[in-house]
């Protein structure tokens, strides 16, 4: 869906230079661009992290170039641009604490929502039975009052397995066989649950 955000963009964008006003021209590509950082931020729909960072950032950086342009508008109408900066001071006024206090929020409850108790963490040619029959054990244990992880069982986005151990789960269970050292998406798990702080047991 972002593919078709991001032609949307570009496409109003396209559309700009079309307005025959300066002031409105820079009001239009300021109120584009700062609805873009705040999909980006909100949704983070690249699914490398460092990607989604450098996407809010090159936004960001366009809207700092966006209002420093504004400084070489010849032809200023006044009482436009009050009435913009009204509105834009009275958005960042609301917004601004709304922000802080929601990442406050999904900071204190983001463990407390995680679907998945456990992530179990295994190389399926060592181990693949002994992981299934350990996560119907633990399904029927009552300390696990949330659902246990395996990716043969629940894993429908291979795209989002890395996300399923630092975003999903409370723990990881490292599933010690003699291979697992060698499988490069089982140390990406681990890597990704230290990385996350994301408890890990063996």
């Amino acid at each position: 869906w972002y593919a078709a955000a991001f032609m949307l963009r570009n496409l109003l964008v396209s559309l700009v230079p079309a307005i025959p006003s300066s002031v409105m021209q820079i009001g239009t590509m300021f109120s584009i661009l700062l609805a873009t950082l705040c999909v980006v931020i909100h949704y983070r729909p690249w699914r490398i992290s460092l990607a989604n960072s450098l996407d809010a950032f090159i936004n960001a950086a366009m809207l700092m170039v966006v209002c420093m342009s504004g400084m070489f508008v010849e032809e200023v109408n006044e009482e436009v641009v009050g009435i913009f900066c009204v509105i834009v001071l009275s958005i960042l006024s609301v917004l601004i604490p709304v922000a802080i206090v929601y990442g406050i929020a999904q900071k204190l409850s983001h463990r407390k929502n995680r679907p998945f108790s456990l992530f179990l963490c295994h190389h399926k040619a060592g181990c693949g039975s002994m992981a299934r029959l350990l996560k119907m054990i633990l399904a029927g244990e009552k300390i696990v009052k949330k659902k246990v992880f395996l990716d043969s069982a629940d894993l429908t986005d291979l795209g989002k397995l890395f996300d399923y151990v630092g975003s999903q789960s409370d723990a990881l269970v490292l599933m010690c066989s003699a291979d697992i050292l060698k499988r490069p998406w089982c140390m990406g798990e681990l890597v990704t649950a230290k990385r996350r702080n994301v408890p890990v047991t063996s």
